[in-house]
C-alpha cells in the first residue's frame, strides 16, 4: 500500500519511480545502489527494523524515511510515521463501544520507537475517559505460560489492545487453551490488518487499519515540496471488525458471527440475504429477526452497507477508473448505486477521490 501510494503521487507529479527491494541493507550495499541509480531523492522505509543505515551515506540527496525514529536523525531529516495517538483513540473507542469497563494491554516485543508509543496512546485515551488498563509485562521467560497467568488474573469480560497482529494470533489460541471465551470473555483489537494474519485465527481478529497509502504519498509529496516541515504523521483508514471484537446480544444465536463474517468476506462477490442468513442456522424469517435485533439492519442492508464501504476504499486507495467500481464490489445496477453512494457519504465518487487527493497534494 505504501509503495502504491507512492506510486500514484510520482506519476501525478511526472517523477519516476525506482523500487529497489533489498532487506537488511547495509552501508557498503546502499552505497552502490545510491552510485548506480545517482536519484535526485530515495524514500527508505526501516518498517520494524532499528538497524538503521546512516543518514550520511545520501550525501546531499534528498530523502524521505517513513517508518524510522527521528531520534536517530538530524532535526532537518524528514519522516513520516504513524499517528501513534490515532491508533490508541480508535482501540480505545473500540473496546469501550463494547460497553466495557475492564482493559488491558499488551505492548510490542520488539525494541522499536514505535512499540511504546502505541501502548501509550492507549493509556492515555483510556485515561481521559476515567478508565484503567493491566498491561502485560513481556519480560524474559516463557511467553506462553505468562500470559496465561496473566489472563487468568485479569477481571473478565475484558477488552484487549494488542499493539501488533502477530500478538493477537499468540494471544487468541492461549485464551482458546484456558478454556475462556472471545470475545464474549476478552474482546480484542489488534494493528495493522495484515489480512491473511487476521483472517486465518479463529476467531478472527479485528485490527487497526494504517492508512499506508497515505504514508507512501506523503513522502513523495514531502521530497517534490521542501516547506520546511520535516515531521509528517499518517492516520489510519478505519478499523476492521472481526469476530474478535463483535459482541453478539445475549439473546441472538452464535451463527450471528458467522453472518458477519460471510458478509465482511464476501458481500463485494455477489452474496445474496438468502445465502447470507443460512449461516444463522435457523429460518430465514428468524435469521431475519435476530440479525435485525443485533445489528440494527436487515441482512440486506448489513450486505449494501459493506459493498460501499469497500467501494469508498478503492475510491480513496486504488487508481480503478469510477466508472469500474460499482461491479467490482458486486453491485449490478450503476445507477442505483450512485445513489446510494452519495447518500451514505453525502458526495459523488469523483468528489471523493478529489478531495482525497487535494488532503495530500
Amino acid at each position: 500500500m505504501k509503495l502504491s501510494g507512492a506510486r500514484a503521487a510520482s506519476s501525478a507529479a511526472g517523477a519516476t519511480l525506482q523500487l529497489v527491494e533489498t532487506p537488511n541493507l547495509d552501508t557498503k550495499r546502499a552505497e552502490e545502489l545510491l552510485a548506480f541509480w545517482r536519484p535526485d531523492a530515495c524514500i527508505v522505509e526501516s518498517g520494524d527494523n532499528s538497524n538503521y543505515l546512516k543518514h550520511s551515506i545520501f550525501k546531499g540527496v534528498r530523502v524521505a524515511y517513513i517508518d524510522r525514529d527521528p531520534a536517530t536523525l538530524p532535526k532537518n531529516a524528514t519522516t513520516v510515521n504513524i499517528n501513534t495517538r490515532e491508533i490508541g483513540a480508535a482501540a480505545a473507542r473500540e473496546l469501550m463501544s463494547l460497553g466495557l469497563v475492564n482493559f488491558a494491554c499488551i505492548p510490542a516485543i520488539k525494541d522499536v520507537f514505535w512499540a511504546k508509543e502505541r501502548t501509550s496512546s492507549f493509556l492515555d485515551a483510556l485515561k481521559l475517559n476515567g478508565r484503567k488498563c493491566n498491561v502485560f509485562d513481556p519480560a524474559k521467560g516463557d511467553m506462553i505460560t505468562k500470559l496465561s497467568q496473566w489472563l487468568t488474573s485479569l477481571p473478565r469480560p475484558c477488552g484487549i489492545f494488542v499493539a501488533t497482529d502477530q500478538l493477537g494470533s499468540i494471544l487468541l489460541p492461549v485464551i482458546k487453551r484456558l478454556g475462556m471465551s472471545v470475545p464474549n470473555d476478552f474482546a480484542v483489537v489488534g494493528v495493522d490488518n495484515d489480512e491473511t494474519l487476521c483472517e486465518a485465527l479463529s476467531p478472527t481478529l479485528s485490527s487497526i487499519q494504517p492508512d499506508f497509502r497515505q504514508a507512501g504519498r506523503m513522502a513523495v509529496e514531502a521530497l517534490l515540496n521542501q516547506r520546511g516541515i520535516t515531521r509528517h504523521l499518517f492516520g489510519i483508514s478505519g478499523i476492521v471488525r472481526r469476530a474478535s471484537s463483535f459482541i453478539p446480544l445475549r439473546h441472538t444465536r452464535p451463527g450471528l458471527t458467522a453472518v458477519m463474517d460471510t458478509i465482511r468476506l464476501n458481500a463485494c462477490d455477489g452474496l445474496s440475504a438468502a445465502a447470507a442468513a443460512k449461516k444463522m442456522g435457523v429460518s430465514r424469517r428468524l435469521a431475519e429477526r435476530l440479525f435485525k435485533e443485533a445489528v440494527g439492519l436487515t441482512i440486506l442492508e448489513a450486505i449494501h452497507s459493506r459493498r460501499l464501504e469497500r467501494a469508498a476504499e478503492l475510491v480513496k486507495n486504488s487508481d480503478n477508473p469510477l466508472e469500474m467500481i460499482p461491479g467490482l464490489v458486486g453491485w449490478k445496477s450503476a445507477t442505483a448505486f450512485r445513489v446510494s453512494f452519495r447518500n451514505k457519504f453525502g458526495m459523488t465518487m469523483r468528489e471523493m477521490r478529489q478531495s482525497t487527493l487535494k488532503k495530500h497534494f
